[in-house]
């Protein structure tokens, strides 16, 4: 190695100066935090996937709730049809409201 690779190796002239290095001193403590992170880990992975199985429970309920009012719907536009048939809106105006088709000769045209 010449004198100035020797002098860039000696000072870190090419270092990065926002790298932040530190060191542990003893072999069990790294042992130790690894395995802490391994815990922390699959803590976090089992709490998300009890998030994730509430999170679809609640979306199941809500799309059979959405499926049970689209069928009471249907049932209450097959309802309104019903109320809205000519024959009915003429028994109710005849049996409750004492109103009959008038005879041909009653009825007047009015030209506009």
């Amino acid at each position: 190695m010449n004198a100035v690779a020797k002098s860039v190796a000696e000072r870190g002239w090419f270092a990065n100066p926002f790298a932040v290095s530190f060191a542990i001193p003893a072999p069990g403590l790294k042992a130790t935090l690894l395995l802490l992170i391994i815990f922390l880990n699959a803590f976090a992975l089992v709490y998300i996937k009890d998030v994730n199985r509430r999170l679809f429970m609640q979306d199941q309920n809500v799309m059979q709730a959405s499926s049970t009012m689209n069928v009471n719907y249907g049932k209450l536009l097959l309802e309104e049809g019903t109320w809205a048939t000519q024959a009915r809106v003429q028994n109710v105006a005849e049996g409750q409201l004492n109103m009959e088709i008038p005879a041909a000769k009653d009825v007047v045209m009015v030209k506009l």
